[in-house]
């Protein structure tokens, strides 16, 4: 990756940029920001900006508002002066436009700064779904709701009663052996509830043939190392002791085999006395016993609970049909007093969108339905360019929404900006493989290595942490496998001064 220049940065395509913090993520988007008002001529409304938080929103604009204003106001110096607006003065020029016209634009921007499209991801899909009613078929005086709990926990209990009051009880007992009541289902299952995707469930009788096999990898295990087992184990006892121990090997043999033809089957307690830890403790030995019976361990460890892994996989299923019906559920009670919730924003925007989806398998634009296209389209003509900050934190929705707009338009430009390190919003469904799958299919990967926050001293254990050796080693996985090493490097002066969140 190469370090991100913001004057120089192409104003089309999809870009990844990887800040990490403190190295000036909202320093670099209001450099952005600007370009794309001046170079590309668009209006402050049309560049849409999401972030993560109200506040962070308020905290940008504020930032966009701020810049915009030093530049109209200190124009004819900071072109002399600075160097990205030397590089920006060059690059106006070229296209013909003047100092005069530049301050016409940063004018007009100033005055609808208050229209600016800086918007949290909520916020934004509230903004479209309302905006185009009819093309995603949300009610023009639909509520939000900000809690909607008492309705999936109603549609919940429902659920319970249904199955309570069923024929056959033997769904509502396997469900409550684990799941008592709908409040536990609902602490369990909240993302499953609120998502739209199918859901991927381990058939019990896998579990069975899994653990049929570990119980055949534990037989082969003795049998394989029946030769050591006998050196240090059996040879050295004599007589009667020595016979016992032979007595002891076979037993658990028998054992195992028995086990692997009817593992669901009752069955004794496990003859384990020949494995007994104590017996090879100082044994020359040890390690290679310990390897010998470690299937044999997991065996003894894993059957004690292997009725219960299979009751809670069948319970599972029919979990599975459980949380597709509360779905519905949900989506008619919603209805039924026109209510969206926050989450509904975005499954809505996203399931609108994926239905105009284009044929991936037909040629470039051709593949575009342009009669099923026109939300999306519809959408990219009002914000033709997007920067969404703290991009990590992105879920695999958000990142539908954005690619069924951005990444089949020709000129579109697409800014995503985040850190992965940073990565801690996973409990409300942000998704670090949303942030990878970006970074495989983006046109250009940018860098920020610099850090205008922290001293070096900081800079270098934060290296230490997240690349784990000396920096000036390549860095390694876990597996002792080298990644790519591209440490945080600290500002030049960043002992001498630690520079304010309000500068970068």
């Amino acid at each position: 990756m190469e370090n991100l220049n913001a004057s120089t940065i192409e104003l089309f395509g999809k870009h990844l940029i990887e800040a990490s913090a403190g190295t000036g993520k909202t320093h670099n988007i209001t450099r952005i920001f600007l370009r794309l008002l001046l170079e590309r001529a668009l209006p402050i409304e049309q560049i849409l900006v999401m972030t993560f938080t109200k506040d962070a929103t308020e905290e940008i604009r504020g930032r966009i508002d701020d810049f915009i204003r030093d530049s109209l106001h200190n124009w004819h110096s900071l072109i002399v002066e600075d160097e990205y607006f030397i590089a920006l003065s060059a690059n106006l020029a070229a296209k013909g436009i003047g100092s005069a016209e530049v301050k016409a634009r940063l004018t007009q921007a100033l005055l609808n700064i208050d229209e600016a499209a800086i918007f949290t991801i909520h916020g934004f899909c509230k903004r479209v779904l309302n905006q185009y009613a009819f093309a995603s078929g949300v009610s023009f005086n639909a509520q939000l709701a900000t809690n909607t709990q008492d309705i999936i926990l109603e549609a919940c209990q429902d659920w319970y009663r249904v199955l309570a009051l069923s024929t056959d009880q033997s769904a509502f007992h396997l469900v409550t052996e684990f799941w008592p009541e709908p409040n536990s289902f609902i602490n369990q299952f909240s993302k499953a509830l609120s998502g739209q995707h199918a859901l991927n469930v381990q058939a019990p009788e896998l579990i069975t043939i899994e653990f049929k096999g570990l119980v055949e990898q534990a037989i082969t295990s003795l049998k394989q190392h029946n030769e050591l087992l006998t050196t240090w184990l059996i040879d050295v006892k004599k007589g009667v002791e020595r016979e016992k121990r032979q007595q002891e090997l076979a037993a658990l043999l028998l054992w195992l085999t028995d086990l692997s033809e009817d593992v669901e089957g009752e069955h004794d307690k496990m003859p384990d006395a020949f494995i007994d830890g104590k017996r090879y403790g100082r044994s020359a030995g040890k390690a290679e016993l310990l390897e010998a019976f470690e299937p044999v361990k997991a065996v003894k460890k894993q059957l004690p609970t292997l009725a219960k892994q299979i009751n809670r996989a069948e319970a599972l299923l029919v979990v599975q049909q459980g949380i597709y019906h509360i779905r519905q559920q949900i989506t008619v009670k919603k209805q039924q007093i026109n209510v969206l919730g926050f989450d509904d924003l975005i499954t809505t925007l996203e399931r609108c969108l994926e239905n105009e989806k284009p044929n991936e398998e037909a040629p470039d634009n051709a593949s575009i339905n342009t009669g099923q296209q026109t939300l999306a389209k519809s959408i990219f003509s009002q914000f033709p360019v997007a920067l969404v900050d703290e991009f990590q934190d992105t879920d695999p929705q958000q990142f539908s929404i954005l690619k069924a707009i951005y990444y089949h338009q020709p000129q579109s430009a697409l800014y995503m900006i985040g850190d992965p390190k940073q990565a801690i919003y996973g409990f409300r469904g942000g998704d670090i493989f949303a942030y990878l799958s970006a970074r495989k299919d983006c046109d250009y990967q940018w860098l920020m290595d610099t850090n205008w926050r922290s001293s070096s001293a900081m800079i270098t254990g934060y290296n230490r942490l997240f690349y784990g050796n000396k920096l000036t080693e390549a860095a390694k996985d876990v597996f002792g496998y080298q990644i790519p090493y591209v440490p945080v490097k600290a500002s030049p002066n960043a002992d001498k001064k630690l520079f304010s969140d309000q500068q970068y």
